[in-house]
C-alpha cells in the first residue's frame, strides 16, 4: 500500500465509504510506521498487525492485552474516539 498508488486510493476509498456507512474501521495487517501512519492520516479507527504485536502463547498474550496500551487496558470499546496508539516497541 505504501508502495502502490492505486492500492492507497483503494484503501483510503474504503476508510471513507465505511465512515460514511457508520462503521468502525479496522485496518489488518499492518507491518511498518509507514502503514501505519497512512492508516492514521486517514481516519483508520483501529489497526492490528506485526507492527503493533506479533503473535504468541495464551499467556503472553493475555498479559499484553491487560497492560498493553493496544489491548484492553487502554478501556477500549468497539466505538474508537482516539487516534490509533503508538507502538513503543514490538515484541521479538
Amino acid at each position: 500500500m505504501v508502495t502502490d498508488g492505486e492500492d492507497a486510493a483503494i484503501v483510503r476509498a474504503l476508510v471513507d465509504l465505511g465512515h460514511r456507512l457508520g462503521k468502525t474501521i479496522v485496518a489488518e495487517g499492518v507491518e511498518d510506521e509507514k502503514t501505519l501512519d497512512l492508516l492514521t492520516d486517514w481516519g483508520c479507527d483501529t489497526a492490528q498487525g506485526y507492527h503493533l504485536c506479533r503473535p504468541g502463547p495464551s499467556d503472553q498474550i493475555t498479559s499484553w492485552l491487560l497492560t498493553s496500551p493496544f489491548g484492553c487496558a487502554n478501556g477500549s470499546s468497539s466505538q474508537a474516539t482516539e487516534p490509533i496508539p503508538r507502538p513503543k516497541s514490538v515484541p521479538a
